[in-house]
């Protein structure tokens, strides 16, 4: 798998990854995923998704189902609240 073992970045470096792509169009250069920049790349590979701005100016509020990403031959369905309880896993 081509992302396995690649780190997170860190609260701080994902703020400044996103606002770098999201407003100065600027591809962030560190070797890390965040979870939006992950699905934007994947969606691009399956070709679903022409991406706008580097893969690192994309949040997770772009990919719900009132986000701005424009899927091709594609559509998201609504989002589904899971509601988790913690006994549910075991955690008392």
């Amino acid at each position: 798998m081509k992302f396995h073992g690649i780190p997170n970045p860190t609260e701080w470096t994902m703020i400044e990854e996103v606002i770098e792509g999201r407003l100065f169009h600027i591809q962030s250069k560190n070797k890390d995923y965040t979870c939006s920049k992950l699905i934007a790349e994947t969606y691009e590979i399956l070709g679903i998704f022409q991406p706008s701005l580097p893969l690192n100016g994309y949040m997770p509020s772009d990919f719900s189902t009132g986000g701005k990403v424009s899927l091709h031959n594609a559509a998201l369905s609504e989002e589904q609240l899971i509601s988790l309880q913690l006994e549910d896993m075991g955690v008392n």
